[in-house]
């Protein structure tokens, strides 16, 4: 049976990559580009937030960062460890919850490695279908997105403007991500912290709509939180909770050879793999 005292947290950092042009839709081919590998720096560093808190409310929480992320050792470590709560951090498909560089690494073939846990991800489309799969094969609860989960990201020139338009710590993807997980590390259903993301959600919906500012982004922010919104779904038992029964006695992080600079873990132990 997993472990509730124990968490488990996929959290690739992807080499630079770019799609092929011909994947971006033609009526924004000319003038965006999707960068996959900034994207996961950012959930990279939600990550790091998400076991400050769980260390802090004394849970076992293992981390696998950087190019640690592959489909071997995540089935491994999901067996090791046996966490009643796993967190993916990282890019997805409708069948698929994506580790380094785009490898699947649980899909339908292995779904039954979520068996008995609860599954939170930020991941695309993982909920039309690898979600469902999950929960057939015994996933207590898969808190995910059936459809492109959005990020609105906005480079200021300065702080100050930012500050007169939004609270970056309630409206930011790692705010909500962070909102939901410390929801389930108190004690929170699978429920009740589904209700409370979607809650968040149309909470900043009516804000926006109301707040015009005069930059657009109160258009793109409704866009964005009710896309989101309207793809986000619980699966599984609505009634699975995560409460922890002992003490954190340390924290083992699964780094790629060579990665340091950590610190924002406020990790006390470390484990590299390989030579």
């Amino acid at each position: 049976m997993p472990d509730p005292n124990n968490i488990l947290i996929a959290a690739p950092i992807w080499e630079d990559l770019y799609l092929d042009p011909e994947d971006i839709p033609p009526e924004v081919r000319d003038v965006l580009e999707y960068r996959f590998s900034f994207l996961t720096e950012y959930t990279g560093w939600y990550a790091s937030k998400i076991v400050e808190e769980a260390v802090a409310r004394g849970f076992n929480v293992t981390l696998i960062t950087g190019d640690a992320p592959t489909r071997e050792l995540v089935e491994s470590e999901l067996e090791r460890v046996d966490p009643l709560l796993f967190v993916h951090a990282d890019h997805g498909s409708s069948s698929a919850l994506l580790g380094l560089d785009g490898e699947e690494i649980v899909d339908l073939e292995n779904a039954h490695v979520l068996a008995g846990r609860i599954t939170y991800t930020i991941s695309c489309l993982s909920a039309a279908a690898l979600g469902p799969a999950a929960v057939d094969k015994g996933c207590l609860a898969y808190i995910g997105y059936a459809e492109p989960a959005w990020v609105m990201l906005i480079k200021w020139k300065r702080a100050e403007d930012a500050e007169k338009i939004m609270n970056w710590d309630e409206v930011s993807m790692a705010g909500f991500i962070a909102g939901v997980t410390k929801g389930l590390l108190v004690g929170r259903t699978a429920e009740e912290a589904w209700v409370k993301l979607y809650s968040m959600y149309t909470r900043l919906i009516d804000y926006y709509d109301a707040h015009r500012d005069p930059y657009g982004i109160w258009l793109v922010a409704m866009l964005v939180m009710t896309a989101n919104r309207n793809a986000l779904r619980l699966l599984g038992e609505g009634s699975a909770a995560v409460v922890p029964t002992e003490a954190l006695t340390e924290v083992p992080i699964i780094l790629p050879i060579g990665l340091i600079g950590i610190m924002s873990l406020g990790m006390m132990s470390a484990t590299k793999l390989g030579e």
